[in-house]
């Protein structure tokens, strides 16, 4: 569709990369990636390099959409998610539905969103072989988590 607007989600590559690992993912073919770390930082690397090839080459319009600016602001970043989307939220009434959804636990599960445990559990060449991957896509600012 050539009006569809496309929220492109990024987090900290040694992030994706723990969690992914750490899942008990019922094993199918989207997830064998998920096996070791290497292979999911390889698989990581490939979902970038394709968003990255999208957005080169399509006529996307793209808001992208860092997780940890979620953890650090939930409603000034789902106001500018709702900006972006055309949706008229202040940042008042995205805090108000964001309020209403964390307090009923039992029909919506948020994640703690607790930022910095990838970095944590990365091995010193694993750090180094995903600083390499984000060096290679461009068009994502890995700066703010320090790659």
């Amino acid at each position: 569709c050539p009006t569809a607007k496309v929220l492109f989600a990024v987090r900290d590559p040694r992030e994706v990369v723990c969690s992914c690992h750490r899942r008990h993912f019922d094993i199918d073919h989207s997830k064998f990636e998920f096996l070791t770390l290497e292979t999911c930082a390889a698989y990581y690397a490939a979902v970038m390099n394709l968003g990255e090839r999208c957005r080169a080459k399509l006529p996307l319009t793209v808001y992208e959409h860092r997780y940890e600016d979620m953890i650090a602001d939930k409603a000034a970043t789902l106001a500018r998610v709702a900006e972006f989307l055309g949706l008229g939220k202040t940042t008042e009434a995205c805090g108000a539905a964001i309020a209403t959804a964390e307090g009923d636990r039992t029909k919506i599960r948020f994640n703690r969103g607790i930022a910095g445990r990838g970095a944590q559990a990365l091995s010193a060449e694993q750090m180094s072989r995903l600083r390499r991957l984000a060096a290679s896509y461009r068009s994502v600012d890995f700066s703010p988590v320090g790659l």
